[in-house]
């Protein structure tokens, strides 16, 4: 059995050299699933059988690109706030940390550097908040009864856009547009942020589940996983998610002008892809409950929002 999972293992490394990863990575699921069954019937084999478990996963890391980071830096707890809300969104606006809830109107403060955290109400509005599209300067809102705002976090002040957002609508947000993609038109109209005005539209070639955007494009993450670049009218098809064979069902796409890069989150994973498309690798965060944001401050600093803490990792 030992012969027979070498023998797998080699057959990986042969196919990576020969760039079929997928195949390779194939190979080298099927050797780990070999090994852990000798695990569990073969006691006796036990500690040669977990090292080479051991040697299956570093050599099945190495080809798929995976790094784990274990116990990524934690700037705060949430349970250690004097409000107790749900969160939601997390943004970083020089050096603050913002985390805002469900509830509209509180947005808690962190200072990055040495911790303090506080809050604020920054509107009166009792509406709960439905979605949030963030660009690297602004965040927006959209309440559970239509409603659009955006927030300056430099002015902390808050204006009402003279836009209503229905439950179709998925956005994006850059410094200088609001996308909206319509799920029951399937189109996508780009509206100037300073008086709405239409400058796009265009059909969607797919479904869309996720979208962010820079200056320059947006990205889509369509329904079956496939990451979309859009510039002007032309729509083209940049990564497929469903070749990472080890990364779970995506769950968002983020990105804006701080990065060259577009990140896709997956419950505890990362997976991060170029503008252009090419695979970077994929990270596996160990340490933390499951991520339900992130804010891009540069590709060398990312902040992590759980349901419990923030975190802030390098890539």
């Amino acid at each position: 059995m030992a012969n027979a999972i070498a023998n797998k293992k080699n057959e990986a490394i042969f196919l990576s050299s020969s760039n079929k990863e997928s195949d390779a990575i194939r190979k080298l699921i099927e050797a780990k699933d070999l090994s852990a069954s000798i695990i569990s019937q073969l006691p006796d084999f036990t500690k040669e059988a977990h090292d080479l478990s051991k040697d299956l996963e570093s050599e099945l890391n190495k080809i798929a690109k995976i790094t784990n980071i274990e116990n990524p830096e934690k700037i705060t707890e949430l349970s250690n706030f004097v409000i107790k809300f749900e969160p939601k969104n997390i943004f970083k606006s020089e050096n603050q940390i913002l985390v805002t809830g469900s509830e509209f109107g509180l947005i808690y403060k962190i200072d990055a550097s040495n911790r303090r955290k506080g809050f604020n109400f920054f509107s009166t509005v009792e509406d709960k908040v439905a979605s949030v599209a963030k660009s690297s300067s602004d965040i927006s809102f959209f309440t559970e009864s239509g409603k659009a705002y955006i927030y300056d976090p430099l002015s902390q002040k808050i204006n009402e856009l003279n836009f209503s957002k229905d439950e179709n609508q998925i956005m994006g947000l850059s410094n200088n547009t609001i996308d909206v993609y319509d799920k029951s038109t399937s189109e996508i109209k780009i509206l100037s942020q300073a008086n709405l005005h239409q400058i796009e539209k265009l059909s969607a070639q797919s479904p869309v589940s996720s979208l962010a955007s820079d200056n320059k494009n947006i990205f889509t993450l369509t329904s079956d996983n496939r990451i979309i670049k859009i510039t002007g009218q032309r729509q083209e098809q940049i990564a497929d998610i469903n070749s990472l064979q080890l990364f779970e069902k995506p769950t968002a796409i983020y990105t804006n002008n701080n990065t060259s890069n577009t990140y896709i989150t997956s419950k505890n994973q990362l997976a991060v892809f170029s503008k252009n498309g090419g695979f970077i690798g994929q990270y596996n965060i160990i340490g933390s409950d499951e991520i339900i944001d992130i804010y891009i401050a540069s590709d060398q600093e990312i902040f992590l929002l759980s349901h419990d803490a923030v975190y802030r990792i390098s890539i």
